[in-house]
């Protein structure tokens, strides 16, 4: 069984948005206008908990957010969701010399390289993976060495997909045909679905790669999406 919003960390409804903190370290990673979070949404124990015991889950990544919520949490934060070009470029191009396969570089993956593989689904690629490993998202610790880009970035290969601030529509349709060849952002709100970048931990390899998209409802709260947000650079200070 996919294990399901009550397994996840998310606020109750008497926590306070200010309370809502994401992991604290941003570092230079797409165009010089941008950063993102090099780590997921967390959210911290007094407002994750649905009961009075901690439930061991304080370092996993917030998940069973929808689209609104995940861009509403970067915005009171001072920043927003990453487009699907700026997301691209920290988990595949930024800090390299080149585009590299993988987040990490163009090494295949491995199960205890990133999170992935971890349930047996119908498809026979998926059978046998790394189920042998915990089942279900992870805590942070459990990508570290492995899922980190050179400059740091956590996760962006395994363990939970993200949402991006772009609709879903193909890249010769009309909303990104009119959209500018550098740094494009393709938000309609008339377009029902809100793209996820980044492999899962139920994912089999291919959905690994950077360049891979996945689609949602943007009122959907996928268990297996999270939030990790981008931060506008002042030229001069550098990231807040």
């Amino acid at each position: 069984m996919v294990p399901d919003c009550r397994h996840s960390r998310r606020p109750t409804a008497r926590s306070d948005p200010a309370d809502h903190q994401p992991h604290a370290a941003w570092l230079s990673a797409s165009p010089p206008a941008l950063v993102v979070s090099t780590d997921h949404a967390r959210i911290p124990t007094q407002a994750a908990r649905r009961s009075q015991a901690p439930i061991e889950r304080e370092e996993h990544a917030l998940s069973c957010i929808d689209w609104n919520a995940a861009l509403r949490f970067c915005e009171h934060h001072g920043g927003t969701l990453p487009t699907e070009a700026q997301w691209e470029y920290a988990a595949a191009i930024a800090g390299r010399s080149r585009e590299s396969l993988y987040a990490w570089g163009d090494q295949e993956p491995t199960c205890d390289r990133t999170v992935y593989g971890r349930i047996d689904l119908v498809h026979p690629a998926m059978r046998g993976l790394c189920t042998k490993l915990p089942r279900g998202p992870q805590p942070a610790s459990e990508v570290e060495p492995g899922d980190v880009t050179p400059l740091g970035i956590i996760g962006m290969a395994g363990g939970m997909s993200e949402w991006t601030r772009d609709s879903v529509d193909e890249f010769d349709g009309p909303c990104w045909s009119k959209r500018a060849v550098t740094d494009p952002s393709c938000d309609d709100p008339q377009l029902a679905q809100r793209s996820l970048r980044g492999g899962g931990w139920t994912t089999e390899p291919k959905y690994l790669y950077p360049k891979r998209r996945f689609a949602a409802p943007a009122e959907s709260k996928p268990t297996m999406a999270t939030v990790r947000c981008a931060y506008p650079v002042d030229p001069v200070e550098g990231p807040r």
